[in-house]
């Protein structure tokens, strides 16, 4: 009976800076804590829509507002279910239904904001308004590059793929 050959050499594990492992940490606490903020920030803005039609704000009542609501509840209906689902994993469409509709949500909440101060609502100023208006610029900022990202990458890969024939 043969005897499993054995190495007389250690074992070589890959191993792992611990800077990279720090940094991995530091990473998903951000993410972690990023989630949270907005999280927080769009509840409390779900609230603001909410108060603007309780207190009878006429002159931001109309469909753009309807909509931030529901893409508000739809982003917190959302962030609680991916607590117990990794929807982006595993419901693709869902993942790009919901990328669709934050896109949509980015300009359509930028217009909303745009009305209101040309109207001069001042029912709906409020900090929460101008949170909302900060909120959305950085989203609009982001939404810029991830375009030109995503523009430049694909004429890149298409500049090198007519490269390779």
């Amino acid at each position: 009976m043969a005897s499993p050959k054995t190495s007389s050499s250690p074992s070589r594990a890959a191993s792992v800076s611990p800077s990279f492992v720090y940094l991995l940490l530091v990473m998903r606490l951000f993410f972690v804590l990023l989630g949270i903020t907005m999280f927080l920030l769009n509840a409390w803005f779900l609230y603001y829509m909410d108060r603007m039609e309780r207190d009878g704000c006429k002159c931001a009542q109309d469909w753009k507002r309807s909509f931030m609501q529901f893409s508000l509840i739809a982003f917190l209906s959302m962030a609680v279910v991916s607590l117990f689902i990794n929807v982006s994993g595993h419901w693709l469409g869902v993942s790009v239904l919901f990328q669709a509709l934050t896109i949509a949500y980015v300009i359509i909440t930028r217009s909303f904001i745009s009305d209101v101060k040309s109207d001069h609502c001042q029912c709906a100023e409020t900090k929460a308004f101008r949170v909302l208006d900060l909120v959305n610029m950085i989203q609009l900022v982001l939404l810029g590059i991830a375009l030109a990202a995503a523009v430049i990458l694909t004429v890149r890969m298409s500049m090198a793929s007519g490269t390779r024939h």
